[in-house]
């Protein structure tokens, strides 16, 4: 378990902001509702908006989440075909869905 832990992805999820956090957790959402690993930013919004709600946190902004979402691409964590179409550009994860949810499970919190 510390080898995973150490895994530099991991590490970056953890310390992400809490709205990052919630971004990338509602793309895995997205995913696994559409049944295919590619959403458009617009489904990971939805998703993200629940999960929000779900933790006690206050629903992030579309501006904001567009924004979230730039940020996780330019670390590396997403990739995004177009961020320029807002929210119909197409989001991927860079990462395995399992690595986002192993690194933010909110059960040990």
């Amino acid at each position: 378990v510390n080898a995973v832990s150490c895994n530099p992805a991991i590490v970056m999820m953890k310390a992400c902001p809490t709205f990052a956090q919630i971004f990338l957790r509602g793309t895995v959402a997205a995913f696994r509702t559409l049944g295919v690993e590619e959403a458009s930013v617009e489904d990971v919004i939805d998703h993200s908006g629940v999960i929000a709600s779900m933790d006690g946190e206050r629903k992030p902004e579309t501006f904001e989440l567009l924004q979230v979402a730039g940020y996780l691409e330019t670390v590396g964590l997403i990739l995004v075909d177009n961020l320029q179409s807002g929210i119909h550009a197409k989001v991927r994860l860079n990462v395995s869905p399992e690595d986002v949810l192993f690194a933010l499970n909110t059960e040990k919190k």
